[in-house]
């Protein structure tokens, strides 16, 4: 979040500065409309990412979300384990090595590591096809959010004894953080 409102610090100081510098009216219209949409589209990455964050739904399956450029389901059976593992992987938001691995960087971070019992396909931003074993990604809170692969959750509540409300009640323990525990 810091390097988003850093980026977009940057950018309103260059708005400015160009507005002053440059001296050709056509042109600087040009410019400061260009600046301006790109103060926007910061914005709306930033609001979307806040507004959609990662989730687990009542029936335990996970959402893992960047925004409105990823959005990948995860079912419940997919799942082998979920732990707390912070990362500092290289490369680009989204990435997936030969062996499988998926990563979804936020931060220059991952922090939690979803392992999955069989492959699972997936859609990137730019509409190619790819399979992942291992899904790491970030949330604020990684150790509110695990998930337990199986009908046993990590709070020691059964699977069948959850209900719409019981999610909830849970997610608003947890502040709108990542999942329902």
């Amino acid at each position: 979040m810091a390097m988003m409102y850093g980026l977009l610090f940057v950018m309103v100081i260059e708005t400015v500065g160009s507005a002053l510098l440059i001296p050709w009216p056509a042109v600087h219209r040009v410019v400061l409309v260009l600046d301006l949409y790109g103060v926007v589209l910061v914005l709306a990455l930033h609001a979307a990412c806040v507004t959609r964050p990662h989730v687990v739904r009542p029936d335990g399956s996970v959402r893992i979300r960047y925004g409105v450029l990823f959005d990948l389901a995860v079912p419940p059976e997919a799942v082998a384990s979920v732990r707390v593992d912070r990362r500092y992987p290289e490369g680009r938001l989204i990435t997936v090595s030969e062996d499988g691995v998926l990563d979804l960087i936020v931060g220059s971070q991952t922090s939690v590591t979803l392992e999955l019992n069989r492959p699972l396909t997936f859609t990137s931003p730019l509409g190619t096809t790819q399979t992942a074993r291992t899904i790491r990604f970030h949330a604020d809170d990684p150790r509110a959010c695990r998930c337990a692969p199986s009908t046993r959750l990590s709070t020691g509540v059964c699977a069948e004894h959850i209900t719409a409300e019981w999610v909830t009640q849970r997610l608003i323990l947890v502040d709108g953080q990542f999942c329902s525990e």
